[in-house]
């Protein structure tokens, strides 16, 4: 929410001295400002009528889309592709991007860890196990 991807930069690049492939989202409409490739340009509107429940479930669900639409991205990039061990997928984040990660992981079988800084974390509650048969 108006803080740049950037500001987890040295993370970033701690992941990547240690051989990791990072991938930094930074959400359409949550950023003080986006530019795309077209030279167009969105603006902060996420939020700027106070937060309420129904922003936050959103919120939520543009990032799982968001998330989603990145990882099929690299997944067709031959560039990225032949670095990237799919098995080993896991989602950092901070705040809301820490929530992202904790809501993300139970239903994405791509992402295999995730890492909550800093966010309370509400996420769905997880399937009961299946009674045991005998």
């Amino acid at each position: 929410m108006t803080m740049p991807r950037a500001t987890l930069t040295s993370l970033a690049e701690e992941f990547a001295s240690r051989g990791y492939v990072v991938a930094g989202i930074e959400h359409t409409y949550e950023s003080v400002a986006t530019t795309f490739p077209d030279g167009r340009t969105a603006t902060f509107q996420a939020g700027a009528g106070g937060q309420t429940p129904e922003l936050g479930e959103k919120v939520a669900r543009v990032r799982a889309a968001d998330t989603t639409f990145v990882l099929d991205r690299l997944e067709r990039a031959r560039r990225w592709n032949r670095l990237i061990d799919e098995s080993r997928i896991a989602m950092v984040g901070h705040s809301v991007g820490g929530q992202s990660a904790a809501h993300l992981l139970p239903v994405n079988d791509r992402i295999k860890a995730a890492v909550n800084l800093d966010a309370p974390t509400t996420p769905p509650p997880l399937p009961s196990p299946s009674p045991s048969r005998s």
